[in-house]
């Protein structure tokens, strides 16, 4: 008995379409955990996997490259170019931070993991020469961008 139902909710879960798309707020993921609490950002599962690599193989001024890297993996068009500031024109920009949007700074460009008060933690390449995660005040964000 318990595998039919076991089976028929696991169905029911699979036809939820995942939208990737900016959520209004955070609130709506705090009871989510693991690979699905970025199911609207595959760009994010991607740099996740990424942690502790270099994918690109460059050596130096990665980040823009990496983004660039994961963003088309997830069938989005990229920055257009391998500078930070390129990622830019990579979508459409928002107001504020939110989980999944590139944080674009001068020199930087991460993807955003978490928004913490006055910080936001990035999933970026070339942080401390591979990708990693690191918290940023966000005075340092020239936008925040939702990849198209």
């Amino acid at each position: 008995m318990r595998v039919p139902l076991l089976l028929a909710s696991l169905i029911g879960l699979m036809a939820i379409p995942a939208k990737a798309e900016p959520a209004t707020s955070l609130s709506g993921l705090e009871g989510i955990s693991g690979a699905m609490r970025y199911a609207g950002s595959p760009w994010l599962n991607h740099a996740l996997r990424d942690l502790g690599t270099n994918p690109t193989g460059w050596k130096r001024q990665w980040c823009a490259k990496s983004v660039n890297l994961w963003l088309q993996q997830s069938g989005k068009r990229g920055c257009g170019g391998n500078t930070a500031i390129s990622c830019l024109h990579a979508g459409k920009k928002l107001s504020g931070p939110q989980v999944g949007a590139l944080a674009v700074m001068a020199h930087h460009v991460g993807i955003v993991k978490e928004v913490s008060g006055n910080s936001v933690t990035l999933v970026s390449g070339n942080h401390n020469r591979t990708v990693g995660v690191g918290r940023y005040a966000r005075g340092r964000i020239v936008a925040y961008v939702w990849p198209e």
